[in-house]
C-alpha cells in the first residue's frame, strides 16, 4: 500500500521571496526556516527567524495545516 502524497504550492505576497513567483513544495510535511533540512524551503532574506520556523503538513484530501516550532509566530493568508 502507497502513502498519500499531498502537494502543496506556496504564494509569498511580500518579502523577498514574493518575486519568486509559486513554489510548488513536495507534501505531504514541507518545513520551512533558514535552515529546514532537505526538501524544506529556505527563507532567505527574512530578519529574526529560525532554522526551522513553521510546518506545513497536508493530509486526508487536501486539507493544509500551518504550525509554528516552538514559540515562532507564523502569519497565513486566507
Amino acid at each position: 500500500m502507497s502513502q498519500e502524497r499531498w502537494d502543496v504550492v506556496l504564494t509569498f505576497l511580500t518579502g523577498p521571496l514574493s518575486f519568486q513567483g509559486d513554489t510548488v513544495c513536495r507534501g505531504p510535511v514541507i518545513r520551512l526556516g533558514v535552515s529546514p533540512g532537505p526538501g524544506g524551503v529556505v527563507l532567505d532574506g527574512y530578519r529574526g527567524l529560525d532554522d526551522r520556523q513553521a510546518v506545513i503538513t497536508a493530509y486526508d484530501g487536501g486539507s493544509v495545516a500551518l504550525a509554528p516550532v516552538g514559540n515562532n509566530q507564523v502569519r497565513v493568508a486566507t
